[in-house]
């Protein structure tokens, strides 16, 4: 999504703002299954969102 905000529509602030929000949560330790956590991809956005 961000890549799409940022080369598509050209809205690096708001592209910049999910990625950094994503950078948060994992640095947290927030990871869904597929990367050695347990959260669902519900549990992971709904904290990704958090950061927004």
């Amino acid at each position: 999504v961000a890549m799409m905000l940022s080369f598509t529509f050209r809205l690096e602030d708001e592209a910049k703002e999910i990625e950094d929000a994503v950078e948060a949560v994992l640095d947290e330790g927030f990871l869904t299954n597929d990367i050695g956590g347990e959260l669902t991809t519900d549990e992971i956005t709904e904290k990704i969102l958090e950061k927004i």
